[in-house]
């Protein structure tokens, strides 16, 4: 692994002092290359703790379910329990060393899409307000984009939305739950059932899963998320 590559490892798992993840995210903001691989990297660790998981399940169970010969002592026939035991004890370590970000926390990761906007970049000079907001938005340079929208977001939900993933983006979660339940307790269909996605994101990557399931239950069939939300349902 290279120096940056567990750099951005760390930065994930809220390894790095806080001098070092500000100036990491720095960073981010400046490099669409570097904030590229910091997505596909928490992607991945997600997708690596599932497999891990799965392949832990398939091992301990053929294991208890191997043909063995009938036991004759008090050993032999606590012996594959033993080993059981053993085996989820290593694996358990084995997680816990590799993986010690919780299973929320990687499947926030892994269900965060950034809401998509169509905005061409601004020249910075005649662009409004709106565009500005969009463009830093876009680029992801949440930093720069938050004291815009938080200008223009009062009577526009889309505003609103962008300031939440905004927030969330930058590890201001509580502010980030603030703006989402305010589309959740709006009357606009799209930004309610949009917001109560993002919530239930929002809860998760703080490891709060019965919070989160609360949020996705409540996501109707007529939702772009429903789906989403019901295989997540199943998961955590």
């Amino acid at each position: 692994m290279t120096e940056n590559e567990n750099k951005i490892v760390k930065y994930l798992r809220n390894r790095l002092p806080e001098a070092d993840r500000l100036a990491f995210e720095e960073a981010i903001k400046n490099d669409p290359k570097l904030a590229e691989e910091v997505e596909e990297t928490s992607i991945a660790l997600a997708v690596l703790k599932t497999g891990y998981n799965r392949e832990r399940k398939k091992a301990l169970k053929a294991l208890m379910t191997e043909h063995k010969p009938k036991p004759t002592t008090i050993f032999s026939r606590i012996a594959p329990y033993l080993a059981a035991a053993s085996i989820a004890l290593l694996l358990a370590f084995g997680i816990y060393h590799f993986y010690p970000t919780s299973s929320s926390e990687l499947f926030a990761d892994q269900y965060f899409k950034p809401f998509s906007i169509a905005q061409k970049s601004s020249d910075g000079l005649t662009a409004t307000l709106q565009e500005k907001a969009y463009d830093f938005y876009n680029k992801r340079q949440y930093n720069e984009a938050i004291p815009i929208l938080e200008q223009l977001y009062s009577d526009n939900s889309k505003n609103r939305l962008l300031a939440g993933i905004a927030f969330y983006k930058t590890g201001n979660y509580q502010k980030a739950s603030v703006q989402f339940n305010k589309l959740i307790d709006t009357e606009d269909f799209l930004y309610k059932e949009t917001g109560m996605w993002y919530e239930a994101i929002n809860q998760l990557k703080q490891n709060n899963p019965s919070k989160a399931k609360n949020y996705l239950k409540t996501i109707t069939p007529k939702s772009e998320y429903f789906s989403e939300a019901q295989t997540l349902l199943k998961k955590i």
